[in-house]
């Protein structure tokens, strides 16, 4: 029997996190696995049923997101809003920001990984490139000072201090791995010293001609506005979204598929709902989580020998307490509402014929029964916490959640909301009891270890 893997990284956590055992002893990876599948698994039929076939109805040129000389959404994503859609293009004012301070980020990452390069050095490649064509872009848009020899100068300056990082980061790594210089780090010297060729002959040409000689918003900007560079980025996105549900390149699909959704997203709010918020900030947990630990390609390919793997349980303590706030505050806001204290909403809800999926004419509830519903729900999301805190009240609680949401999916137009709440509930369940270690009669082997951490997380 092989001995129990932990995988991921191990947080220091305050107190008085650090003294409970749920947040410090190892959880098995499967939980968070079937999270990531079930996650993937709704997201590919969302964008397949909704997104793809209306592509040119929501996001494209001729849509209802554009009028002529009119772009109705363009405010979302500008200052002082932080939202942010990559898909508007590189000189958009909080891409410019964002691609900045991702450039630094990932500068500090390659300078403290310079004795192993590894995916910083390709990191800082693409990131040097996007900061340099985002800082040439932005200075074609007209919000600098016309002058051409200080647009030019600005524009060089750039690439040159991002040479001279490129140049310090080969000379470090160099003199960390005694001469040997790892093709990690030459790639974004050889890179960047194209770039500063490239900036100096644009500056020569402009102090020549006095105009800019190259146009590069063509290609860097204004990409909703191009209905082929729409169908590729949604192409990406799919292919994101398999390899994430696969487990393949696990960290960068699920930035991917992160970066993707919100950029979809933010082009056009009015068709966004409450789903997509679960669907983004289950997404952002998965890129900073060892989701791919196991059931994946990844885990495949990896050299860890064969055995039970346990992560650090921190990120699913983060998700079930983002559940518990989600309801508890729902429930606050419904108790303002003078229909949900009179136990009228349901019956308002389902009586709607936009809401509704089935008409109350032909299926009508008792109103006392809707009434008894419309208080069940209310009394049970703003006593949530303290349901789940108990031992005893737990699992009813969350089976009443979990029915809650299938009712309301199978009775209410919400989308993919229900089936994107429903994947919070997947980490709480067992699927360790799944693994197959000894291969005999069909059963699951748990080391004794396992079993001790089983009971210690057991909900």
């Amino acid at each position: 029997m092989n001995e129990p893997q932990v995988v991921g990284m191990q947080p220091w956590l305050p107190w008085p996190f650090r003294l409970w055992r749920s947040w410090t002893e190892p959880a098995p990876a499967e939980r968070l696995a079937a999270l990531r599948i079930g996650l993937a698994m709704v997201l590919l039929v969302d964008v397949l049923t909704s997104y793809w076939p209306n592509l040119e109805f929501f996001f494209g040129p001729e849509s209802l997101t554009r009028q002529p000389g009119l772009d109705p959404f363009a405010y979302y994503t500008s200052p002082p809003r932080w939202s942010w859609s990559l898909l508007r293009g590189l000189d958009q004012p909080n891409n410019f920001a964002l691609i900045l301070g991702l450039w630094g980020v990932v500068t500090v990452w390659a300078l403290a990984s310079s004795a192993r390069p590894g995916m910083a050095g390709w990191a800082w490649t693409i990131a040097t490139f996007l900061a340099v064509a985002s800082f040439w872009t932005r200075l074609e848009g007209g919000d600098y000072p016309s002058d051409i020899a200080w647009q030019g100068g600005i524009g060089l300056g750039f690439v040159a201090l991002a040479w001279c990082l490129a140049g310090f980061l080969c000379l470090w790594n160099g003199h960390r791995q005694h001469r040997r210089l790892s093709p990690a780090f030459l790639v974004p010297w050889i890179m960047t010293t194209l770039l500063l060729g490239l900036g100096i002959q644009r500056f020569v040409e402009e102090q020549e001609t006095g105009a800019l000689s190259w146009r590069l918003r063509m290609f860097f900007a204004d990409w909703d506005q191009n209905l082929t560079v729409l169908r590729v980025a949604m192409l990406a996105w799919l292919t994101a979204i398999v390899g994430l549900l696969v487990g393949w390149r696990t960290r960068l699909m699920a930035v991917a598929v992160w970066v993707l959704a919100n950029s979809f997203d933010n082009l056009n709010p009015f068709i966004t709902y409450k789903g997509d918020v679960v669907r983004n900030i289950l997404l952002f947990y998965l890129v900073i989580s060892p989701c791919g630990a196991v059931w994946s390609v990844d885990r495949r390919l990896s050299r860890r020998p064969p055995g039970p793997t346990f992560i650090y349980p921190w990120v699913l303590r983060l998700i079930f307490l983002q559940m518990v706030f989600m309801y508890f505050f729902n429930g606050l806001y419904k108790l303002l509402g003078e229909h949900w204290r009179t136990g009228e909403a349901l019956y308002f809800v389902l009586a709607n014929p936009v809401r509704s999926r089935v008409s109350y004419a032909q299926f009508p509830v008792p109103f006392f029964v809707l009434q008894i519903f419309s208080t069940t729900v209310l009394v049970w999301e703003l006593s949530f916490p303290l349901l789940v805190a108990l031992r005893w009240t737990r699992i009813p609680a969350l089976i009443l959640g979990v029915l809650f949401h299938v009712g309301i999916g199978t009775s209410m137009e919400l989308e993919f909301f229900s089936a994107y709440m429903l994947t919070m509930y997947l980490p709480l369940l067992p699927w360790e009891k799944l693994r197959r270690l000894d291969g005999a009669g069909g059963h699951s082997a748990f080391t004794k270890k396992e079993n001790q951490i089983g009971e210690q997380l057991r909900l």
